[in-house]
């Protein structure tokens, strides 16, 4: 997944595969791990990734590898000249962080860090990764026409003749802003209702998906004017998640090859030059909490 995600958000010079292959070492000065990925940043830095994945518990605020594995991969960097970062896939919350192996602090025989810290130094951005938000709702509105007698009274056969996609009740018109609302609707962290409309005999006229944050968030829309859909790593992954899994989350596929870049051009450089645009977007780009780190 987090080689597609990096694929999709397309701001990288060079990703490769890092353990691919046999490794050799003077194991007399202590133990080499091989990270999975070398990448060169958009502005040429050469980075090392180790990719994690948090279990999906909701406790799991924090992870941990072994002092012996951390002083593989500090040595291996080392000795590469490259800067060891790792990646971590928050799987309960669906968010991907990547932090330097330094911010992996020592305690006793393991190094962890907790999430609240990995958020805080989280580098993602450096290949493209924003926060998006935009005021809601995002909705799908469906017209449709009900068909027959019902068999049973929560049971109805309609045909979908007109779809309209609209923000904040904006109909949206423009393909690219389509493009963005739909992704931001479909894999956005918001939650959907589906509300319908009846004519007077209680026939099904038109029914909607309506994507909006949850209750709680609400009052916070009304005093900032928008709300936080989620970061573009995420979305991405629970369209990876959606497409590799099954329902019951078990793995159906192995793999989804990302277009290159199709995640960095969803939202076009010139967007916000745009006068008639009719889908507001708010476009978040988070930097660690300080660069000391950054090489």
């Amino acid at each position: 997944m987090f080689r597609a995600v990096l694929v999709a958000l397309g701001s990288f010079q060079l990703l490769v595969e890092e353990d691919a292959g046999d490794l050799y070492y003077d194991d007399a000065l202590g133990p080499v791990k091989l990270p999975d990925y070398r990448a060169v940043d958009a502005d040429g830095n050469h980075l090392l990734i180790e990719v994690k994945t948090v279990p999906p518990k909701a406790h799991r605020l924090r992870h941990s590898i072994t002092a012996t594995e951390a002083q593989g991969l500090r040595r291996y960097g080392k000795l590469t000249g490259a800067t060891m970062m790792v990646a971590h896939y928050w799987s309960a919350a669906n968010l991907w962080t990547l932090v330097d192996l330094k911010r992996m602090q020592r305690r006793g025989g393991r190094h962890e860090i907790q999430l609240t810290d990995a958020l805080k130094f989280n580098q993602m951005g450096r290949f493209g990764d924003h926060t998006v938000g935009t005021v809601p709702p995002l909705e799908l509105r469906l017209e449709v026409e009900e068909l027959g007698e019902r068999v049973h009274p929560n049971t109805a056969t309609v045909v979908i003749r007109n779809a309209q996609l609209l923000a904040a009740g904006r109909l949206l018109a423009d393909e690219v802003e389509e493009r963005i609302a739909f992704l931001l609707f479909r894999y956005g962290g918001w939650e959907v209702e589906t509300p319908a409309e009846v004519d007077s005999t209680g026939r099904i006229t038109s029914f909607a998906l309506q994507a909006a944050p949850p209750e709680e968030a609400r009052e916070l829309v009304e005093r900032q004017g928008f709300a936080i859909v989620g970061a573009l790593s995420s979305m991405y992954s629970a369209m990876f998640n959606e497409i590799t899994l099954d329902d019951a989350g078990a793995v159906r596929r192995l793999d989804h090859h990302s277009e290159p870049g199709e995640l960095g051009s969803l939202i076009p450089a010139d967007y916000f030059e745009r006068p008639d645009r009719q889908l507001k977007l708010w476009v978040l780009h988070l930097q660690p909490a300080d660069d000391d780190t950054r090489s």
